[in-house]
């Protein structure tokens, strides 16, 4: 999706019981490039499964935007939500000029849920958990929030359609004739700054002591 972009700002939530902003809504694809790697989950404390946090967060970055963006939310998920009221957050969003789009991945037949230790999550009383993709429920949010529901396969469609309907619901922030904005990192400038005055301090302090 990020090689297909047509110049959509982005942000990037992760979440479990608890939501986490990974990216800030920005136009640096490579930033997103080299943080999906580092996507793990092992990086969340509490398992679960709540899409009401995520939304939240995601509502709260974008209500910092233009007036005149097309602001929309893509949830990648299997669905299996167990929390009421989503339709009801949803469609308040959409209310508000922000839009639902879903990415299903999964199978309806469903998959045991690996761990990183090598075995399978259990549920309390021991038996093995079957995550399904539940495209019932994500069609139905997808309508809520005015958007599309597709279904993830192997081919290039799923993507495609969804980012052409996000493109045409409103003006993307995406600059004229086709130019994007390369951002040029140089966070290190004033880190080498520090080190030098750090070094001159030191060597000030090893002569005093001298």
């Amino acid at each position: 999706m990020l090689d297909r972009n047509p110049g959509i700002r982005i942000g990037l939530i992760g979440f479990a019981s608890v939501a986490h902003v990974i990216a800030p809504i920005t136009e640096d694809d490579e930033t997103l490039r080299n943080l999906l790697p580092s996507l793990s989950t092992e990086l969340v404390r509490w398992q679960g499964s709540r899409l009401s946090g995520a939304l939240e967060r995601a509502r709260r970055l974008l209500s910092g935007q233009a007036p005149d963006s097309s602001n929309a939310v893509l949830l990648i998920s299997d669905g299996d939500f167990a929390e009421p009221g989503l339709e009801e957050q949803v469609g308040t969003m959409e209310k508000a000029g922000i839009h639902l789009y879903v990415l299903g991945v999964g199978t309806p037949e469903g998959g045991r849920v690996p761990l990183s230790d090598g075995g399978w999550l259990r549920d309390a009383e021991g038996q093995e958990v079957v995550s399904h993709l539940d495209e019932r429920g994500l069609s139905a949010l997808a309508r809520a929030g005015g958007g599309l529901y597709v279904r993830a396969d192997y081919r290039d469609d799923d993507t495609r359609k969804l980012l052409e309907r996000i493109s045409a619901g409103g003006r993307p922030q995406a600059l004229e004739k086709g130019s994007r904005r390369i951002w040029n990192e140089r966070f290190y400038v004033p880190v080498v700054v520090m080190m030098l005055l750090l070094l001159g301090w030191f060597r000030r302090n090893r002569s005093v002591r001298g």
